[in-house]
């Protein structure tokens, strides 16, 4: 393959090239662990990141598999998964009463914090189909310790049918008094009318007494089918929180989010989708402060529909406009169906946000994707992957934040709902990716170099051809204003048989010392 390179290398470069060879190779977008469910069991249905609750400094991670097998058929299940070494930390069983009647156990969860006061979080999962005193799918919550994974209380729904813990989100201490308090939603809540309209409670955590709740507006609104704690919105010192209506009646799968004061309850924002923004609200986090104002900000994902583009959107915690936003790249693919915020990766002051696109076809029909958008420009950063068989949907949910290989960079997960399957990635301060790893003669191809500071000094390396190590660069440059470099090129005939691998570097942001490295990209010549 022809490349241009540089003639003249600058001093600048000379020293770049020379920390090249004294630094250690570094591992990025790696697998880090892969679990896999059985099939049917629904595993990946729901996930999180969990704070370490077995004492090794490590965090852990929660998979929820609402059609497992776990005591008895199709009862559910939740697994709790050794962030060390990816091994299975405990094992949280559904019920199933009677012939008919199971729990959906694990349909969601949630990390707290900690609620108990024993200095280690604890968390939540959701059975919302259980059949209580009240009859079938009144639903249940049960809070688990996390340091010994025991059952602390559980709440239940109010009715029967109204799926009380379709949806549970940790959401700090609203109530001042030292513990996490949780959100559970009811999207069947109905009051005799309006039908469906949906309910969200606000509980202690500390005594599971209830707060506070919120109803939907319409009937069949189901208000509850997201809710996230996410932040400090309007800078009083207490966390808020967030609930989506699925629906904005008459209108069906537009969406509605509704942001609440953590100290009054008092709705803070209302923002709803429209008839080009279907699956408004799909997906929401917060925990950030975008813009730097002192104001928590909130991520939402809108993610259209089969005829629409998807959205990502950045809204101002202080005044509740949009301040950023990002759209998918190819209508129908649902970008932005799931959203979460990864943390800093590359030391830019702002927090990555990771976005799912479940029907994306790149690999395969509807086979999905995840999209790592940069937190400073919501420019695309990486592409994540799953098994790349058709109808997989991978991208369904997402989640990250945490560091699990100790390299201080925090990583990233997602499921494969279809395939029954969960991934974590390691994440990375440089980002290397091409557009395709599969060419032939005549293909147009680029090779991008992302996720570094404006203006600093970069270099993309050749390290293998066929197997056998080399080191020579072919392009370094300075990336632009958003961090980037392309190297846009076409494959020569002659070279079928060829398998190149390539690794990018660049000197870190903010004149520290020292270099970053992408993974390697690997290109293959038929």
């Amino acid at each position: 393959m022809k490349f241009n390179r540089l003639t003249t290398i600058s001093l600048e470069a000379m020293s770049l090239l020379s920390l090249l060879f004294i630094s250690p190779g570094l591992h990025a977008q790696e697998i880090i662990f892969h679990w896999s469910g059985a099939q049917n069991d629904q595993f990946g249905n729901t996930m999180a990141t969990l704070a370490d609750v077995s004492g090794d400094g490590i965090p852990e991670i929660l998979v929820g598999a609402p059609g497992a097998d776990c005591n008895t058929t199709a009862d559910g299940a939740v697994y709790v998964y050794s962030g060390k070494d990816g091994t299975t930390f405990a094992v949280h069983c559904g019920v199933r009463l009677y012939k008919w009647y199971t729990d959906a156990f694990g349909a969601s969860l949630a990390d707290l914090g900690d609620v108990d006061g024993d200095n280690v979080t604890d968390y939540a999962i959701g059975g919302p189909v259980y059949y209580s005193s009240l009859g079938d799918g009144a639903g249940r919550v049960c809070v688990y310790s996390g340091k010994d994974g025991a059952l602390m209380y559980q709440l239940e729904g109010e009715q029967k049918g109204i799926h009380f813990g379709a949806t549970v989100a940790g959401i700090g201490d609203i109530d001042a008094d030292g513990r996490a308090d949780l959100l559970v939603a009811a999207t069947e809540w109905a009051d005799v009318w309006p039908s469906n309209a949906g309910r969200a409670y606000v509980y202690s955590g500390a005594t599971g007494a209830l707060i506070r709740s919120h109803d939907g507006e319409e009937e069949y609104d189901h208000f509850g089918y997201w809710v996230a704690g996410i932040g400090d919105v309007d800078a009083d010192g207490t966390p808020d929180y967030a609930v989506t209506a699925q629906n904005d009646y008459p209108s069906y799968f537009i969406g509605v989010v509704f942001v609440y004061s953590g100290a009054t309850g008092t709705l803070l924002y209302r923002w709803a989708g429209d008839a080009t923004h279907f699956f408004f609200g799909v997906g929401v986090t917060g925990q950030l402060d975008w813009d730097g104002d002192g104001f928590g900000d909130i991520i939402v994902g809108g993610a259209g529909n089969l005829n629409t583009d998807g959205y990502v959107y950045v809204y101002s915690g202080k005044d509740g406009t949009i301040l950023a936003s990002a759209v998918g790249e190819t209508f129908g693919t649902q970008f932005g169906y799931s959203v979460a915020n990864v943390g800093d990766m590359n030391d830019d002051g702002y927090p990555e946000i990771l976005a799912g696109e479940p029907l994306n076809s790149d690999l395969a029909n509807f086979a999905g994707r995840v999209t790592l958008l940069s937190g400073r420009t919501l420019r695309r950063l990486y592409h994540f992957y799953g098994s790349g068989r058709a109808d997989m949907r991978f991208g369904f949910r997402v989640a990250g934040g945490r560091d699990y290989n100790g390299d201080g960079i925090p990583d990233v997960m997602s499921s494969e709902l279809a395939g029954d399957e969960a991934t974590l990635f390691a994440g990375n301060d440089l980002f290397l990716q091409a557009t395709k790893k599969d060419v032939t003669a005549g293909d147009s191809l680029t090779i991008d170099t992302r996720g570094g500071g404006d203006g600093v000094l970069a270099a993309l390396v050749l390290k293998e051809v066929n197997g056998t190590a080399c080191f020579l660069p072919i392009q370094i440059g300075s990336l632009d204003v958003n961090g980037e470099m392309a190297l846009d090129t076409s494959v020569p005939s002659g070279l079928a048989g060829i398998t190149l691998k390539l690794q990018s570097y660049a000197l870190r942001q903010n004149g520290q010392r020292g270099i970053v490295d992408s993974s390697s990209e690997t290109i293959s010549i038929y």
